[in-house]
């Protein structure tokens, strides 16, 4: 049975490197859950799902959370 090594790197709250950190990272995660309009919209480190109904909301969500 093999051992997998991690590495864990951790970037402290109010260092000038998490925003670029999280822009870099979001932007590779949003590759795989971009559709069309409605949109998924990224503000800073906030994130808008929207879509005509409810249900598509969800699904959107869904697809963000499985991403992460």
């Amino acid at each position: 049975m093999k051992h997998r090594k991690h590495l864990r790197v951790v970037v402290h709250q109010g260092c000038c490197l998490s925003p670029l950190m999280f822009i870099i990272m979001m932007n590779a995660i949003s590759k795989h859950v971009r559709r069309e309009v409605p949109w998924n919209m990224l503000y800073a480190d906030d994130l808008i799902v929207a879509d005509k109904e409810e249900a598509g909301i969800q699904t959107r969500f869904t697809d963000w959370q499985r991403a992460l």
